[in-house]
């Protein structure tokens, strides 16, 4: 579709002028004309650190939050416990 359309086409195809060609020493060579290779979007390690930072920060709060219920839940079954082993065998 690309050759038949003559269309450019990012990191495949390229229509080149006769004096792209000539610019190239007429090298026909794919890589001259196009980066068939993918590039990988640059990275900000700034916003990487904050982010992590931010993570590990709603780790730490979530723990918590998980802590105290488990205590809830640890406290209730010992009262539950309490309770049903003060009562007079049936």
């Amino acid at each position: 579709e690309c050759f038949r359309a003559r269309a450019n086409v990012a990191n495949y195809g390229h229509l080149a002028s006769l004096s792209d060609v000539a610019r190239n020493n007429y090298d026909l060579s794919i890589a001259r004309y196009i980066n068939a290779f993918d590039q990988e979007p640059e990275i900000d390690l700034d916003d990487l650190r904050l982010e992590r930072d931010y993570l590990r920060q709603e780790l730490l709060d979530l723990d918590q939050v998980i802590n105290q219920q488990l205590k809830s839940l640890v406290q209730e079954t010992q009262f539950q416990t309490i309770v049903y082993s003060t009562e007079p065998p049936a």
